[in-house]
């Protein structure tokens, strides 16, 4: 790939180092759509990063970074997340028109702004050598939320994907955060579909955005990338649903030893107090929820989750497992795309007949 087109070079060869930088200075442009882009009151202050690339339509390195650039502003939510784009052309004859039909030939949907929409002005101050040399296009300035600048970090590097890794460490140093798919599904232990609940993350709750017949959920959450989250699943409901005598039954000849429990689940829907073991007690208080003396258990929640692929150390013992959160909380890494799946147990109701939905 050729080198840099080479359009100004200043304060190059004086070899100082700069003790401070001043913040991003504020512009306020017209793209080749027509739409008004205010640097601080439109992104940063709303917690955004901006990447200016500073381009101009005829500039053969511009046009071979072209194909690499719209994937990789897609990837960061194609300005719907927490990153914009803003193209600023450094040509005095290049207009809106000829930008907008740039972003035609070479498939790019960012803002961009020719000389006519305010380019040159917002870009003057660039040249000024406060960030760095200007040394020509294309170049790009990553504007973090509070207006500390990132002058040029692909310096240096020309080819497509070498300046794609370089834009994405430095965006990824601003702290924003990148849109992922996150997918699993959420079940009850015999397989039914459970078609409502929430994912709890970093003790946060989020929706599922779809969850299909087969309680296989997708949904789109913004992420700061290769960073770990908590994630469990939680879901609130009547404390009545499902729960009958035969549930009763069922715990009661587990405490006599008559027919013990053969699933780590079913002890922890039993534990109704969150003691860590099972006891008359837990009977007692699942009885009043059966007989309507009661609607809700005063130290516990309606439903359960485990992590459907966990193994317990003890299955006859799985209290500590579940409930300190090696059992039910997945650290998931953002990026990683491993799928989320849970079983989900109603409190009480050993035969599964509560309503999932």
């Amino acid at each position: 790939m050729m080198k840099k087109f080479i359009l100004i070079t200043l304060l190059t060869g004086l070899g100082f180092t700069m003790t401070s930088q001043p913040l991003a200075p504020d512009f306020t442009v017209t793209d080749s759509d027509g739409l008004q882009h205010q640097l601080y009151q439109d992104y940063l202050n709303q917690g955004k990063t901006v990447v200016i690339d500073l381009f101009f339509t005829y500039c053969p390195p511009c046009i071979e970074l072209a194909p690499f650039l719209e994937p990789f502003y897609e990837s960061w939510g194609g300005g719907t997340g927490d990153v914009e784009f803003i193209g600023l052309s450094v040509q005095n004859d290049d207009l809106n028109t000829h930008v907008a039909q740039f972003k035609i030939n070479y498939d790019i949907s960012y803002p961009g702004v020719g000389v006519d929409g305010g380019a040159i002005q917002a870009v003057q101050p660039f040249y000024s050598g406060d960030w760095g040399p200007f040394e020509g296009v294309p170049t790009f300035v990553v504007i973090s939320p509070d207006g500390t600048v990132n002058f040029d970090p692909s310096n240096g590097v020309y080819e497509g994907n070498g300046v794609v890794a370089l834009l994405e460490e430095a965006i990824r140093q601003t702290g924003a955060r990148k849109p992922y798919t996150l997918t699993g599904t959420v079940t009850m232990p015999g397989g039914n579909a459970i078609g409502s609940f929430d994912l709890q993350i970093d003790g946060e709750l989020y929706s599922p955005d779809n969850i299909d017949a087969g309680g296989l959920f997708e949904t789109e959450l913004l992420l700061r990338p290769d960073s770990i989250y908590a994630i469990s699943a939680v879901k609130s409901g009547s404390y009545n649903n499902g729960l009958t005598t035969f549930d009763m039954i069922k715990i009661r000849k587990h405490l006599l030893g008559i027919e013990t429990f053969d699933a780590p689940w079913k002890y922890l829907a039993s534990d109704a107090n969150l003691s860590g073991a099972i006891s008359t007690a837990d009977l007692i208080q699942l009885t009043k929820l059966v007989l309507a003396v009661s609607n809700s258990l005063p130290n516990n929640s309606s439903w359960g989750f485990l992590k459907t692929d966990y193994f317990f150390a003890s299955p006859g013992s799985p209290y500590g497992e579940a409930y300190e959160g090696s059992a039910r909380v997945y650290q998931y890494v953002a990026g990683s795309g491993i799928p989320l799946d849970f079983i989900g147990y109603k409190i009480g109701d050993i035969n599964e007949s509560a309503d999932p939905d």
